[in-house]
């Protein structure tokens, strides 16, 4: 699946699954995309799921500095995600951090 250069200084990792309205779905700290394999199986029938290797996680960029990983920049990469699929609107679940980045 694809990657994509984020304006917030990282290479990201992602996956699209199914059609419909989309669904972002945020990990927390220290999973990645695969922990949504059962969520994606459920709900790919009915949305457009999307889910990602937040930065630091699987196949993204591992920044070194601490300060890359407030709560503001994690938020900014997920919007900033949605905005190089041109997606302006779409439903945004999260477990653990990712909630809080949601």
């Amino acid at each position: 699946m694809p990657f994509v250069d984020l304006p917030t200084g990282i290479n990201m990792y992602y996956e699209v699954e199914g059609q419909g309205e989309p669904l972002l779905l945020i990990m927390g700290t220290a999973a990645d995309h695969n922990t949504w394999s059962a969520q994606v199986s459920a709900y790919r029938e009915l949305y457009m799921v999307i889910t990602y290797d937040a930065r630091g996680t699987g196949q993204s960029t591992h920044p070194k500095d601490v300060e890359d990983y407030s709560m503001r920049i994690l938020s900014e990469d997920a919007a900033a995600l949605l905005d190089k699929l041109g997606i302006h609107k779409a439903h945004v679940s999260g477990l653990s951090l990712g909630s809080a980045t949601a």
